[in-house]
Parts: structure tokens; C-alpha cells; sequence
């Protein structure tokens, strides 16, 4: 996106893979609390905004073979449940079909609230690419490539796997459609998603998903997280068959089933927690070998992290992650994707 006018930017790769795509910064405009883009396309980059309502934003985008693959605007407010309204200037057709949230649009301005440590993201949204292309996308569930090959993997979970889907999708642009639950809303309005980290909530998603002929994804990346662990407490066996719930359910449906192990806390935080995490990780990973399904170590991942970068650095609210955390995590995630799906 070029801009109308300039401001510094801080930029950050995607992944170091891509350090010959570093070019010219991208630039953005704000004016009475709208945001700018420019009218073509913008380089991988990261755009730090600390001036939207005093609000922390981060407006990123990742291009690719001469196509802007991927548009994001993200809020960290640092308290959840809050909302930013967000406005932004978008006069580049009807690219929102593939936005992952409700936005309303008044002639170029889009706006749309961002909840606490949330993402819009839009696909396919360059000028040049127009409505058509845009159209042709959705015409199979999961597709965010025109005419695409690619196998679709359809990934599901909790605020930890909300948090790096944006930089999976761009680690894996040239190998795998990742389709996350939040565009499975979009284009089933009906879904009823709440929080896919508690597992019966994920597979209800997925049972009515598939009443929609057109969802036909060839794999499942499925991660239940902390909020199943907790409600389940020291219940091992109650976890377990919703482990084997969901083993038994992708063999019926014929797709590749990979689990995301539960990430740890910080060990400040709830260091007792920590010792059941990984209880359930072990069991999670013993009936998933039992069944020749792939397990994703991201707690691993995660304290290697810690280890090089340290608690503080890591953390965010001993939960949930800096982004650069999540980059990191999502680059791990993907290279296992890559060996498993090729």
C-alpha cells in the first residue's frame, strides 16, 4: 500500500525465509481516526500505529508473487474484553467476502470493532485483483487462491491458536490453505462459534460445518487448549475420549486429522498448572500414536522460546504471547505442516 502521507515505519520480516522479499517500507496515513492505505500493493511488512484512539495497532501485509496475499489489522489493549472501533479507507471493490469479521461500510470507509488482542484479516485484497477473483475464491470453502490446488486444512482451537493463525496463514500461502474457524463463521453465519478450545464446542462446530456441501477440507489442525484442560481439572479419562472422539470422527470423514499440543503458562503464573498441562499433553500424544495421528509439540516450541528469550519476553499476561512469540510459533507449526501434508 502506498501512502497518501509519510510516517516512519518499523519493519519485520514473516519469516526469515523471506528476507529477499525486504524492500521499500510501506507507509499509512492517518487523518480524523481514519486509516489510509495506499492505492496499490504493499510489501511483506509490519506497520506499528500507536495513534488510532491511543490504541496500539499493528497493520500488516504479506505479498507475494506480485499479489498482496494477506492484510492484517491488529489491537493490543491489553484487557480483555474491550473493544476498538477501527476505521479504515478501502475503495478497492467488494474484496470484504473474505474478511473475518463483521464490517460495515459507508462508501470507501470500512469500520469494524476489534476486539482485545484480535485480527481482522482480509485475503486477495489487492486493487488488481478485483471482485471477480475475489468471487472465485470463496467458491469452495477454505480457498483463498482463485482456481487453487492446494489442500485445505481447516484449523481449530482457543485465543493462543487466534493469536498466530494470521502468520500460519502466511508461513504456508504456497502449500496449504489455512482455513480458521473465524472465516468458517464468515461463511456459515449459522456455525455458532464460541471457543473451539473446549473440544465439544470444536466438534459441534464440525458437525454442522459438514452439513455445508461445500466444506470439504483434507485435513484438521486441532489444538482444545488451557480452557479444557481447566474444566476438566485432573479428569484424564473424560479428556482422553474426546481425544479418540475426534480420531474416530476424521476417519469417518476421511481427512488427515493433526493435533497441537497445550501450550505452557508462564511458570510465574501458574506453575502447579503447568505440571497437569503436561499430563494431558502426554495422553493426547499416546492415543494420537496409537492411531498414527501427527502430534504438533507447541509446548515444546514454547519453552524453547522461553528458554532463549525469557518469561517477560514471552508472555504477555502469562497466558497468551508477544507477537514476535507467535510468529515464531507459527513458522514451528508450519514446518511440521509442510512434512506431514507433502
Amino acid at each position: 500500500m502506498k501512502i497518501c502521507q509519510t510516517c516512519l515505519i518499523g519493519f519485520m520480516l514473516t519469516t526469515a525465509a523471506h528476507a529477499a522479499e525486504r524492500a521499500a517500507l510501506p507507509q499509512v496515513a492517518v487523518k480524523d481516526g481514519v486509516i489510509t492505505f495506499f492505492p496499490g500493493s504493499p510489501e511483506s511488512g509490519v506497520i506499528p500505529q500507536e495513534q488510532i484512539e491511543g490504541k496500539k495497532l499493528w497493520v500488516d501485509a504479506v505479498r507475494r508473487d506480485g499479489k498482496t496475499r494477506q492484510i492484517r489489522i491488529t489491537s493490543y489493549v491489553g484487557k480483555p474484553g474491550i473493544r476498538i472501533p477501527i476505521k479504515f479507507r478501502y475503495p478497492f471493490g467488494d474484496a470484504s467476502a473474505t474478511w473475518n469479521m463483521d464490517v460495515r461500510r459507508e462508501g470507501d470507509i470500512v469500520s469494524v470493532m476489534v476486539p482485545w488482542n484480535g485480527t481482522l484479516i482480509g485475503d486477495l485484497m489487492d486493487v488488481n485483483e478485483g471482485e471477480e477473483s475475489t468471487a472465485a475464491a470463496r467458491k469452495k470453502l477454505g480457498l483463498t487462491e482463485p482456481d487453487s490446488e492446494l489442500p485445505v486444512m481447516y484449523s481449530s482451537g482457543d485465543s493462543i491458536s487466534m493469536g498466530l493463525w494470521p502468520h500460519l496463514e502466511a508461513e504456508l500461502f504456497d502449500k496449504v490453505n489455512v482455513y480458521y474457524q473465524r472465516e468458517l463463521a464468515k461463511d456459515i453465519p449459522n456455525v455458532g462459534l464460541k471457543n473451539n478450545g473446549h473440544a465439544h464446542l470444536a466438534y459441534g462446530v464440525l458437525q454442522k460445518a459438514y452439513t455445508n456441501e461445500n466444506f470439504k477440507p483434507d485435513c484438521w489442525l486441532v489444538n482444545f487448549g488451557l480452557h479444557m484442560i481447566n474444566s476438566h481439572h485432573n479428569k484424564l479419562p473424560a479428556y482422553g475420549e474426546w481425544v479418540e472422539k475426534f480420531i474416530a470422527y476424521a476417519k469417518e470423514k476421511n481427512v488427515k486429522l493433526i493435533f497441537v499440543n497445550t501450550t505452557p503458562y508462564q511458570q510465574s503464573f501458574r506453575p502447579k498448572q503447568n505440571l497437569t498441562i503436561i499430563k494431558f499433553n502426554d495422553l493426547m500424544k499416546n492415543a494420537a500414536e496409537k492411531a498414527n495421528v501427527p502430534v504438533i509439540d507447541l509446548h515444546a516450541c514454547t519453552l524453547e522460546a522461553v528458554k532463549e528469550l525469557g518469561d517477560k519476553n514471552v508472555y504477555m499476561d502469562g497466558v497468551h504471547f508477544h507477537d514476535e512469540v507467535r510468529k515464531r510459533q507459527a513458522a514451528y507449526i508450519a514446518e511440521r505442516v509442510r512434512e506431514i501434508v507433502k
